[in-house]
């Protein structure tokens, strides 16, 4: 293989599978049978260490920010009584609207996000230049939290609503079923539907 192909695969696997020069492995989240393309709930996309944004400087949870154990989205709770103008946002694909959304995360931890079925298709992460993900999981670093540029992008109207999100903390049981509401106020949960609105 020529250099310059090694190095693009290096590359490649650095981006969607996280085997990175930190020992971080790649593959799933949470289980061995990979089903789909990287970022999708069968095959969570991978983000190590050295993916990372940089130091979080942010880590110390605000009373605003939407917090699982050791998974920090910042301003996850105050977005819900903004608007969309209030807080910015760029186009996304054709039609779409993202609004970033960084995600801090504690040494040493692992977690995984991923938007549950009632929302797939019309919401999505986009994390750095990677788009249309479904579901990712990343890995902090052994030494210090960290920080990932990332945020949620609605892939077509209504650019607001209530977002199911399913977190697992380091790979184990339980799932933490969380609602993040995107400028939609207070969110409800329909147990017979498993689907959210708002009210």
């Amino acid at each position: 293989m020529l250099p310059s192909m090694v190095s693009l695969a290096a590359l490649i696997c650095a981006i969607l599978a996280g085997c990175t020069g930190s020992g971080t492995p790649g593959g799933p989240a949470s289980s061995s049978h990979v089903f789909g393309p990287p970022g999708s709930a069968g095959n969570p996309l991978v983000l190590s260490c050295d993916a990372r944004f940089g130091p979080s400087l942010w880590f110390r949870p605000r009373p605003g920010d939407l917090v699982i154990g050791p998974l920090d989205l910042a301003g996850g709770k105050a977005v819900a009584t903004m608007t969309p103008a209030k807080y910015g946002y760029s186009s996304d694909g054709h039609g779409g609207r993202f609004y970033k959304m960084g995600l801090a995360l504690a040494r040493g931890a692992t977690a995984t996000v991923t938007i549950a079925p009632p929302a797939r298709g019309h919401v999505v992460m986009d994390i750095g230049s990677l788009s249309g993900v479904t579901s990712a999981t990343y890995h902090s670093c052994t030494h210090q939290a960290v920080g990932f540029a990332q945020g949620f992008a609605f892939t077509h109207r209504p650019f607001r609503g209530c977002v199911p999100l399913d977190v697992t903390i380091g790979n184990r049981s339980p799932v933490h079923h969380v609602t993040l509401s995107l400028f939609a106020g207070t969110c409800m949960t329909d147990p017979a539907a498993g689907t959210t609105a708002s009210r």
